[in-house]
């Protein structure tokens, strides 16, 4: 996980404490002016903090379980030319002339073919393209210079 993602749920957790923590000094005159505890006191700053503790962990979760902008998932398809060399297996969509990083694990892909593959579109950490293969659509056989 990123440190963006920790420091934000660090000032969630701290914003959140600040906000529920119960008012010191508090007390409460009894029937001949004596300073005693305030009944209910302690209730209410039970309730304060369990509601601050949810509410955190719902921010918490909101934020772990979206996912964000450049990092969501979009299906459909591409075309173009398989290349695969050292560092993986590589497609140049015909339509946008970008080039996607192939993860296929059920499909097996040609060096030098034509095809066009159906699956989910991503960016990685590093911001590269990627598409997740759930298809192989067509086939159109060796591509051409």
């Amino acid at each position: 996980m990123s440190s963006r993602y920790w420091l934000r749920t660090a000032l969630i957790i701290v914003l959140c404490l600040a906000i529920t923590r119960p008012a010191s000094g508090q007390s409460c005159r009894g029937p001949q002016g004596q300073v005693t505890p305030c009944v209910g006191s302690s209730t209410g700053a039970v309730i304060l903090i369990v509601t601050g503790l949810a509410a955190t962990a719902a921010l918490i979760y909101a934020l772990r379980h979206h996912p964000q902008k450049d990092q969501k998932l979009a299906q459909g398809s591409v075309v173009g030319c398989v290349e695969k060399n050292d560092e993986g297996t590589f497609l140049k969509n015909e339509k946008d002339h970008l080039t996607y990083g192939i993860v296929a694990d059920t499909v097996h892909l040609k060096n030098g073919e034509r095809v066009e593959l159906s699956g989910r579109k991503y960016k990685d950490r590093y911001g590269k393209l990627n598409v997740d293969v759930d298809t192989l659509v067509q086939d159109y056989g060796p591509c051409t210079p």
